[in-house]
């Protein structure tokens, strides 16, 4: 759905049930030139793909059978290096992205919205950069790792009322 003028290349990394399929449609679109399929990695190359990349994408759905992801760790990582995330609006993820603010989030049922958005993204270098600062620092004021674990001793050591 992207413009054939575009200059965009996807980099895929992980594995699953779905891949041999993805790479069938991408050859089948006519796009697989465009996407390097990396498989599984340790994550010391996750982090440095993020590191190299100018956007995430995650675009989760809600299955047949109802199951979804909850808030994904790939986002809060891709936020941690300071990389725009572009995402669905399903189950917790709005709690980490607010879209214009510090990402973009698009309806998960709409190739339509990603598809506009992704272009938005890769036209506009400024955008993408700032929404990703925003997530960085929103990553690191609301779900730091140490400040949650020290939520947690509070709770557990404070008296319970009867």
């Amino acid at each position: 759905m992207l413009p054939a003028e575009l200059n965009w290349h996807f980099t895929h990394i992980g594995g699953g049930a779905l891949l041999k399929p993805l790479q069938a449609q991408a050859e089948a679109l006519g796009i697989a030139d465009r996407i390097s399929w990396l498989g599984a990695l340790p994550q010391e190359e996750v982090l440095q793909s993020y590191r190299n990349s100018d956007l995430f994408v995650l675009a989760s759905k809600i299955i047949a059978d109802g199951d979804r992801d909850g808030l994904p760790n790939v986002l809060m990582e891709a936020q941690s290096q300071a990389l725009c995330c572009l995402a669905t609006n399903i189950s917790g993820i709005p709690e980490l992205i607010t879209s214009g603010e510090n990402g973009l989030l698009v309806d998960s049922e709409s190739p339509e919205q990603l598809a506009e958005a992704l272009q938005t993204l890769i036209q506009q270098p400024e955008l993408r950069n700032t929404l990703g600062k925003a997530g960085q620092t929103h990553l690191r004021e609301n779900f730091d790792v140490e400040q949650g674990i020290d939520q947690l001793v509070d709770l557990f050591q404070s008296p319970q009322s009867s």
